[in-house]
Order: C-alpha cells, then sequence, then structure tokens
C-alpha cells in the first residue's frame, strides 16, 4: 500500500537532516503545476491561496526557487509542519523508518 500526504503551508527545511533520497514519482507534474504558479503575481497567490502576508512571500519565493539545484533540502518529510507530519514525529523515527516511509509514503 502507498500513501499519498499532502503538504502543508508551512515549510522549515532541515538540511541538516541527510538520508538518502530519490527523485519525486509526481516530479514532471509538479514542474508543470509550477509552471503555472510562476505566472500568478504575488498578490494572486496570496488571494487564490489564502495565506498571510508572510507565508506569500516564501511561497512566491520558494516558486521563483523551483528545481534550484544547488541547495540541499532534504526530504520533504521532514520539511512540513501540518498536523500530519506532527503526529508523525518524524523526529523519534529510525532507520528503518526512513526506508520504511521512502517505500510506502
Amino acid at each position: 500500500m502507498k500513501v499519498l500526504i499532502s503538504p502543508t503551508k508551512t515549510m522549515s527545511i532541515r538540511s541538516s537532516i541527510k538520508c538518502k533520497t530519490s527523485k519525486p514519482i509526481f516530479l514532471d507534474e509538479a514542474n508543470r503545476i509550477n509552471m503555472a504558479l510562476s505566472k500568478w503575481s504575488e498578490n494572486e497567490i496570496r488571494l487564490k491561496m489564502k495565506l498571510s502576508a508572510k507565508l506569500t512571500s516564501s511561497t512566491f519565493t520558494n516558486i521563483r526557487k523551483w528545481g534550484y539545484k544547488n541547495e540541499y533540502l532534504g526530504p520533504a518529510i521532514f520539511s512540513y509542519q501540518g498536523t500530519a507530519f506532527k503526529h508523525m514525529d518524524t523526529s523519534l523515527w529510525s532507520e528503518q523508518d526512513l526506508i520504511f516511509s521512502q517505500n510506502s509514503v
């Protein structure tokens, strides 16, 4: 069984966490979505995504930086801070937990 988790609006990049990563399964779709989003103004992003000014600014920057190759961002599972991610408490995961999540999430 595969589990899909929707990302949250709030991110915290923890680049100090190093582990084997893989290519995202939906990378082509994500690239197409980002191309469409990159045409939006900062105000359009704020209104359409219903974001605060602070979150709008960071989202706008992230859209513009999409695909930046020289920066290690770490696995997405460690980057989001929404309710589902908090309850997974990845800070307690063992190496086996990471391997399992790589194959299942």
